[in-house]
């Protein structure tokens, strides 16, 4: 029953600020007793306001509708019992208007390779001690950036522009039928030339938990998690003239429901940027999303 819980368990999701629409939090990892796994998902979100300044959230007024559908696509492979590689790439379809001004864009988003260990396997089962793995996650802005945008609602943005490196740590431990997920990830972002946009290296963090429950140890899976994400301030310099760009901070608050069906789970979530936490100099949305997990056993 622990290999079934196993199943669910650690289908990475993936957030990212409304207005960029391609910062994951961690990539899809490989945490049970299998050789590869695949993922396809939809979301389909909608921006419903903004920060500017800290905890002054302003929300859109009903003539101005900002909405994403993005299909993402996750995979991993184990290269040894241990050591695995991951990949990631996303294309958003965006459907902007405000007031009499309609745009439609279909683009990239960002994209990814990753590569992780696990560096505190269960070699014996505890009832307290966790699996561990860490992680190297190189980002590549596959994606349209706000600097290279020629649409009026920056419908044609799709990432951060500029490539970027992340180290993490996920810790898992599954416990009778309840399962919990701690996480956390550094990210540096290089600087950039983007036009006549000069932009400086600048760092992020993520943080994280999740907390699953599968009623009877049963092929139903209920959770809940919450992600902080943070970006630091950073300058931009534009024709000759400096510019500063405020740190960036949100909240995904996020409540899902997974059905195991053999080696695939199915799985339906909704993430709401508004619900807690302080939010920052950022867009605010709020998603659904439903995705396709499925694994091939060793």
């Amino acid at each position: 029953m622990k290999k079934l819980i196993l199943l669910f368990f650690i289908q990475a999701s993936s957030f990212g600020a409304a207005c960029c629409g391609g910062s994951s939090a961690i990539p899809s990892l490989i945490t049970g007793d299998n050789e590869a796994q695949f993922s396809l998902a939809q979301s389909y979100g909608k921006v419903i306001g903004r920060t500017y300044s800290k905890n002054r959230n302003v929300f859109y007024a009903n003539n101005k509708d900002y909405k994403t559908l993005t299909t993402s696509f996750k995979g991993a492979y184990l290269i040894t019992p241990l050591l695995q590689i991951g990949g990631g790439l996303s294309i958003l379809k965006k459907d902007n208007s405000e007031s009499s001004i309609e745009e439609s864009e279909t683009l990239l988003g960002d994209s990814d390779l990753s590569i992780g260990y696990e560096f505190l396997p269960e070699t014996f089962y505890s009832v307290w001690k966790p699996r561990g793995f860490v992680y190297f996650k190189q980002v590549f802005p596959t994606g349209k950036s706000n600097y290279e945008t020629k649409t009026s609602l920056l419908t044609d943005v799709s990432g951060k522009g500029q490539y970027s490196s992340a180290l993490g740590l996920v810790f898992t431990k599954i416990y009778k039928s309840v399962d919990w997920q701690i996480f956390g990830e550094y990210r540096y972002l290089y600087s950039e030339e983007i036009n006549d946009t000069s932009i400086s290296h600048s760092t992020g963090d993520a943080l994280g938990y999740s907390v699953g429950y599968s009623p009877n140890n049963g092929a139903i899976r209920i959770s809940h998690g919450v992600t902080r994400n943070h970006f630091s301030d950073k300058e931009i310099q534009v024709n000759n003239s400096n510019q500063n760009s405020s740190r960036e901070e949100y909240w995904d608050f996020e409540l899902g429901l997974g059905y195991m069906i053999n080696d695939s789970t199915f799985s339906i979530s909704y993430v709401d940027q508004t619900f807690l936490g302080s939010t920052e100099n950022t867009t605010l949305s709020r998603t659904l999303s439903i995705s396709w997990l499925e694994r091939w056993p060793l």
